[in-house]
C-alpha cells in the first residue's frame, strides 16, 4: 500500500472516530452554558445610527434603573449590544465623528456586549455610564437629541 493510500486511510479512522465519539466534557459545558448570538438592526444611514444609538441607550437605561439585574434582563442587554456594534461601525466607516469619539464608543460598547453576555451586572454598568458620555456628546456635536428627550 502506499503511502497516500496510508494517509487516506488514518484520515478516514480518524474522522469515523470523530464522529462516533461521545461529545467531549467541553463541549457538554459549553452547551450548558451557551451564548445566544443576535442579527443587529439594519443600519444603512449616519441618520439610522444615531437614532440606533439613542433607541438602545434609553431602553438599557431603563433596564438599569433596576437594582439588581436578573439574567433575562442583562441577555437583553447583550441583544441589544449587535445593534448598537452595528451603528457604531456605521459612524466609524463613514467618519462622521471624531475618531478618538469612535474608538471610545466602539470600546465600551465591545464592553457592554462582553459583560452582559457572561452576566456581569457592575461592568455592565460601568461600562454603560461611559457610553451614555459618549452618546451626550455625539449628540451635542450633531445637533441631535436623546431619543429620551425626542419622545417626550
Amino acid at each position: 500500500m502506499s503511502y497516500s493510500a496510508h494517509v487516506w486511510c488514518l484520515s478516514l479512522i480518524s474522522t469515523i472516530f470523530v464522529l462516533i465519539s461521545p461529545p467531549s466534557y467541553a463541549d457538554q459545558v459549553r452547551n450548558i452554558y451557551r451564548v445566544e448570538h443576535y442579527a443587529p438592526e439594519k443600519i444603512t444611514t449616519n441618520d439610522e445610527a444615531i437614532a440606533a444609538l439613542n433607541k438602545y441607550h434609553q431602553k438599557i437605561s431603563d433596564i438599569l434603573k433596576n437594582e439588581h439585574l436578573t439574567g433575562s434582563e442583562l441577555e437583553r442587554i447583550h441583544k441589544y449590544s449587535y445593534t448598537l456594534e452595528a451603528a457604531a461601525l456605521k459612524l466609524k466607516i463613514s467618519e462622521l465623528i471624531d475618531a478618538s469619539i469612535s474608538k471610545n464608543l466602539n470600546e465600551q460598547i465591545e464592553t457592554i456586549h462582553i459583560s452582559s453576555e457572561k452576566h456581569d451586572d457592575l461592568t455592565v454598568r460601568s461600562a454603560f455610564e461611559e457610553y451614555d458620555a459618549i452618546i451626550k456628546e455625539i449628540n451635542a456635536t450633531q445637533g441631535t437629541q436623546a431619543y429620551s428627550d425626542a419622545a417626550q
